[in-house]
């Protein structure tokens, strides 16, 4: 079964790092981009149907929504680091539906060292340096249009959240597309996300609407059309029970 680790997929501005050993982790994906730098030792990473052998000095860049998961062949220590698409998002943009030919690469150990030392409240320092860690992969891979034919129910369904989410969304449609039942679809979706189809569609939707508030000057009606909304209060209305604050406050903050 593969995990969808909702922690790491649905916060706005989030960072996570670690430096520890002997990196072991089952199947899982997640909405986030993901590191891991190996300082000693030798790592498998497993990216779809695809092994990458890690050794001293190798990265892997992990996508958002890439299946994958490691197990450490040889003692190692690691460097792991995952955020959000919103420190990044003009990339997640240009690479949205692509996959790297290789997502292997190797970043000076200087820049591994400040990641690890980041403090993600400093967000100008963090994306500054997300983007010197994204201008070193670009340096060593090329990217291609993403295959789904063989692609899980899990990846899939985040494919289509993910291309359709502006529009009117439904899970008879999603069933009809991976050719499931409806029921089926249903429950499977449940157990997979751990929520309801349609509260994850409007959590996805209120998280772009933040990116666009704080990274645009698009008007709040625009803003609330382009994530989905047929009417600004229900906007304004879904926008406070998830957030706390109004589209407003949440801009001027």
């Amino acid at each position: 079964m593969i995990e969808y680790e909702l922690e790491r997929s649905e916060s706005d501005n989030y960072y996570y790092c670690r430096i520890e050993k002997d990196l072991q982790h089952h199947t899982h994906m997640q909405s986030s981009f993901e590191l891991v730098y190996l300082f000693e030792g030798e790592l498998s990473v497993y990216i779809g149907a695809n092994e990458y052998k890690l050794k001293k000095g190798d990265a892997v860049f992990v996508l958002p929504h890439q299946i994958h998961s490691y197990v450490t062949t040889k003692k190692s220590s690691y460097f792991l680091a995952i955020f959000s698409q919103s420190f990044v998002y003009d990339y997640y943009t240009a690479t949205k539906g692509k996959s790297a030919n290789s997502p292997l690469f190797r970043p000076s150990k200087k820049l591994v060292q400040e990641l690890s030392q980041l403090n993600s409240k400093n967000i100008y320092q963090t994306k500054s340096l997300l983007y010197s860690l994204i201008h070193t992969f670009n340096g060593a891979t090329t990217y291609a249009d993403e295959n789904l034919g063989n692609e899980s129910f899990l990846k899939k369904t985040l494919n289509y959240i993910e291309r359709n989410f502006m529009h009117e969304v439904s899970l008879e449609v999603l069933a009809k597309n991976l050719g499931y039942d409806y029921n089926y679809t249903s429950n499977l979706f449940n157990k997979v996300f751990k929520r309801p189809f349609l509260s994850f569609v409007n959590d996805y939707r209120i998280n772009h609407a933040k990116h666009l508030l704080v990274n645009t000057e698009d008007s709040i009606t625009y803003i609330s059309s382009a994530c989905g909304y047929d009417s600004i209060r229900s906007f304004n209305r879904n926008f406070i029970k998830l957030s706390g604050t109004t589209p407003t406050a949440y801009r001027d903050g």
